[in-house]
């Protein structure tokens, strides 16, 4: 299997091991909008091409890649890339978030017509833990009694309104794992604020 990384950051990077032990044949073949992690890139897979211009992505990746699609790089060039391998059925890998919420509805809209493969990924996401969790949360007899409540609480250095957000779409991720399908998640804010930096 062959992957190109789009908009990769060290979170994708941390997703490799995992991606390339599930084959000897594959392998990275290239990356681009990834400057942040492209040292480490160039470490990891050193065959893989750096790639300059979204016109040399776009006539490159086929339909044999697998496109994994991280959070870093320009969004509006990962955009127009994504919902060009979307319309082509290019078989993507999502890290959450990898859009911004308004151009998700776009992108499946195009997923819906076409039924390009788009898988969203999270690093915790199958961890055992996370598999025993959902089998506790999702049954009434349990080691600890039936659960009514989950809470999430974390601490976070960077509070800016996009690292938030993108920490809230992949604790939702978890949640959904952990709960099956849901109806509403409540993200409240310890000093009353609306700024999204004291949720």
């Amino acid at each position: 299997m062959k992957f190109f990384l789009l908009a990769a950051d060290t979170q994708t990077v941390s997703l490799l091991p995992i991606l390339l032990q599930e084959s000897d044949s594959a392998a990275v073949v290239g990356w681009f909008a990834s400057d942040e992690v492209g040292d480490d890139l160039a470490q990891f897979a050193p065959t893989a091409r750096r790639f300059g211009s979204t016109e040399e992505v776009a006539t490159a990746v086929k339909d044999d890649v697998t496109v994994v699609v991280g959070s870093g790089g320009d969004p509006l060039e990962t955009e127009a890339l994504l919902r060009d391998f979307a319309r082509d059925e290019i078989p993507l890998l999502l890290q959450q978030p990898a859009c911004s919420a308004i151009f998700a509805v776009e992108l499946d809209m195009i997923q819906r017509d076409t039924g390009a493969p788009m898988v969203p990924v999270h690093t915790t996401y199958h961890h055992p833990a996370f598999a025993r969790l959902a089998q506790w949360t999702q049954s009434s007899q349990t080691p600890v009694g039936r659960i009514e409540q989950v809470v999430v609480e974390r601490a976070l250095h960077d509070r800016s309104d996009g690292h938030v957000r993108q920490v809230l779409a992949r604790d939702a991720m978890l949640l959904r794992r952990m709960l099956g399908k849901f109806q509403q998640v409540g993200a409240m804010s310890a000093k009353g604020s609306l700024l999204l930096a004291n949720l």
